[in-house]
């Protein structure tokens, strides 16, 4: 169809078409689009991950090790998305940016376990109360809920249609008779011979209508927030009906996400932080740091969420799924400081701090900038989905790692002492190194 329109060369008339298809086509168009920078990112996690490793001395030189930890987290692309479409889960393109976070936080854990071990993560159906439409009263009740819903701002009254309103005015003209049940469903095919679209508003049987609909016209509604008052106001008009009614557009299911958004987005993160929090207090042994890696959480899901405001990303359901895998970001650069310092046999708060961040500090920066590098190329995507994506995660990471290496230190300096048994805080015994000194006995002969 594009290449159809531009043979046109039509310069004067922008043409935009949609068909039933037209969604599921652009989102298999988006997914494959993305697939070329899948090896773009290969290829720049491994060269920061061998670059990263690459040390003076020949004997910690982590160069073939960096490589296999960059495979190892392709080989987990491949085997988690084939298992699960091994076992009949189908692919959506929410997931389609999957690959390249797990290729970029999956060498994470590789900087972590190099740094240790080179120092031993969803109406009633139609109500069953039949609308005698040959009642002057019921049809009164609807037409007055025709006004009320065209009295909201954003209907536009002049292009709402109707069929009870025409086949009324036929009645108050005198043309046809519609006084009783009989009359008003035997006149049904005059309505229809003059407007026969109307004949598809009505759901009949031979005596009876089950159900009819009208349309009415949206106008003004042109963002997420025009379009959530939008649905707030139709149905809380359809409850003042004194009829049965039901408000409906195929647009209303994406619509209903913006109602309870918010509501949800608080509820996720705190559900989540809360079990981050258990794990950390069964990881983490000492309640105190385990409440400031909590806090550090907390204090960087507030600080993506405001800095969304001025990236123009919107609150949707996108976006929150992205703040709640924040949860599990950035929490890993605050625990493994904190491990560290709390494991410390320094004396004092200050020396622990610099030693958790000489044994880790490196590493964790590592994996920030590796998992940065995994979703830097989504930044070129031309999809909300992808550019979302990459800019929750970027901040994510950049106030994660500066929570990690700059406010937990801090912190932990000081109220690390807090809960630390007298024993704990004893000064290091001095270490007495020998040099090899080689010893001769004097021998006196006689």
């Amino acid at each position: 169809m594009p290449t159809q329109l531009e043979a046109l060369g039509i310069t004067a008339i922008q043409v935009t078409y949609f068909t039933s298809l037209s969604r599921q086509q652009e989102f298999e168009g988006n997914t494959k689009s993305v697939i070329p920078l899948f090896s773009i990112t290969y290829f720049l996690t491994i060269t920061f991950s061998v670059v990263s490793c690459l040390r003076l001395s020949c004997i910690r030189n982590n160069v073939w090790l960096a490589c296999c930890g960059v495979v190892s987290a392709g080989l987990a692309v491949l085997s988690s998305f084939g298992l699960l479409l091994f076992c009949g889960v189908p692919f959506v393109v929410t997931v389609a940016g999957a690959p390249f976070l797990i290729l970029g936080v999956g060498v994470d854990d590789m900087f972590i376990m190099i740094a240790c071990w080179e120092q031993s993560s969803r109406k009633e159906g139609k109500s069953s109360v039949k609308s005698h439409y040959w009642n002057e009263t019921v049809r009164l009740g609807i037409e007055n809920c025709m006004q009320n819903l065209e009295d909201i701002s954003y209907v536009d009254q002049n292009l709402s249609e109707s069929w009870l309103r025409v086949y009324t005015r036929l009645a108050n003209g005198g043309l046809i008779n519609i006084s009783s049940q009989t009359l008003f469903i035997n006149n049904l095919p005059i309505l229809f011979q003059m407007v026969p679209g109307f004949e598809w508003d009505i759901n009949k049987t031979q005596d009876k209508i089950e159900a009819s609909r009208f349309f009415i016209q949206t106008v003004n509604v042109t963002s997420a927030v025009d379009e959530k008052n939008l649905l707030s106001q139709l149905r809380e008009t359809a409850k003042q009906c004194s009829v049965p009614l039901m408000v409906y557009h195929p647009a209303f299911i994406y619509y209903d996400q913006y109602l309870v958004i918010v509501q949800n987005t608080i509820q996720n993160i705190i559900v989540a932080t809360g079990a981050m929090l258990v794990v950390s207090l069964l990881l983490v042994p000492n309640p105190l740091c385990c409440l400031w890696v909590t806090f550090a959480v907390a204090s960087v899901i507030v600080g993506v969420a405001g800095f969304m405001t001025f990236w123009n990303i919107n609150l949707d359901s996108i976006s929150m799924i992205n703040l709640v895998i924040c949860i599990g970001f950035s929490v890993d650069f605050s625990a493994h400081i904190s491990y560290a310092f709390v494991t410390s046999g320094e004396s004092s708060a200050n020396k622990r701090a610099i030693e958790a961040l000489s044994l880790l500090g490196y590493p964790v920066l590592q994996g920030a900038v590796s998992t940065i590098i995994g979703v830097v190329v989504l930044a070129a995507a031309k999809t909300y989905i992808f550019r979302t994506f990459f800019k929750i995660m970027f901040l994510v990471i950049l106030f994660g790692v500066l929570h990690g290496l700059v406010f937990i230190p801090v912190f932990l300096t000081f109220f690390g002492n807090f809960g630390r048994s007298p024993q704990d805080t004893k000064p290091k015994a001095p270490e007495l190194q020998l040099s090899n000194v080689k010893v001769c006995a004097r021998q006196s002969y006689m």
